[in-house]
């Protein structure tokens, strides 16, 4: 088991270090929240009738504001303290989960940006896991913070990792599961017993 979380640690640190050569983008929040916060532009077209341009903008921000808040608060609700955060790619969609429940989903992307975006969802996952509280607003922001790349050469390292990490990480967890077994039967622990170690 050591020799795979030295695997894994010595993975990530490879991955963050390529991440690092990588553009930094910011996506708006509109593209990670597109149910809850809509864009300044498409406030102002839906409802600002009769005020001038600058009074509209000023009436949007705050409708914006009111939006974000509201899915801020939702979000944080939604983080259960300890919450161990995945972030998975289905048909193009992007979501996030905490314990298995999405909390995050309808983030849909291109499929040239698909691999990097999930890369970069994942790490922030793995940061953000297990905190006593998580920062629904820092977390949001963590996830619209991307590093992405056109250089081939570095996106096909960063997928290349991508897939040894996965396959490490599948691999700790059926040695963690398999362990996890023989101490239960060792124990003699019913199912009953197990669901209650596990939190279930």
């Amino acid at each position: 088991m050591t020799d795979l979380h030295t695997e894994q640690r010595d993975r990530l640190a490879a991955l963050r270090h390529r991440l690092d050569s990588c553009e930094a983008i910011e996506k708006p929040e509109e593209w990670l929240r597109p149910k809850a916060v809509q864009s300044l532009d498409a406030i102002v077209k839906g409802d600002a009738e009769g005020l001038t341009a600058a009074a509209a903008k000023r009436w949007a921000k705050e409708i914006r504001r009111d939006q974000s808040a509201k899915a801020q608060a939702l979000l944080q609700d939604a983080l259960p303290a300890l919450a161990a955060l995945d972030a998975e790619l289905v048909n193009g969609e992007l979501r996030l989960k905490a314990n298995g429940a999405v909390v995050i989903d309808s983030v849909f992307v291109d499929a040239k940006e698909a691999g990097q975006i999930l890369v970069n969802w994942k790490l922030t996952a793995k940061a953000f896991s297990g905190q006593d509280r998580i920062e629904a607003s820092e977390l949001t922001d963590s996830l619209r913070k991307l590093r992405m790349t056109t250089n081939h050469a570095l996106a096909k390292q960063v997928d290349d990792l991508a897939d040894e990490l996965r396959k490490t990480e599948t691999s700790i967890h059926a040695k963690e599961s398999a362990l996890d077994a023989l101490c239960y039967m060792l124990f003699h622990l019913t199912k009953a017993d197990i669901a209650l170690v596990e939190g279930g």
